[in-house]
């Protein structure tokens, strides 16, 4: 179940530090980047969204930015490189 904006912004749920190469199971609504990344992938479920949300999904993104899902809450994400916040859903 996806959050309201408010409660995205604020972080209500909590938030979870993905700061490593590893797959990270979680629901989350909405992340930010922590330190320049690229995405190896961010899925909900078993399909790849990644590209419906970055135009060049293979480019780093940089520090600061801030990705919202909308009303579709992720369920996993691997990085290649750097660190995001993940804002936790129920």
């Amino acid at each position: 179940m996806s959050l309201n904006p408010q409660n995205k912004l604020v972080g209500t749920l909590g938030t979870f530090l993905v700061n490593n190469t590893t797959v990270k199971n979680v629901y989350f609504d909405a992340l930010i980047v922590i330190e320049d990344c690229v995405f190896s992938f961010i899925k909900t479920n078993t399909t790849d969204r990644k590209s419906v949300y970055i135009a060049n999904s293979t480019a780093t993104i940089k520090a600061g930015t801030y990705i919202s899902f909308g009303s579709v809450s992720c369920t996993s994400i691997q990085l290649v490189s750097g660190s995001v916040n993940l804002v936790l859903s129920a």
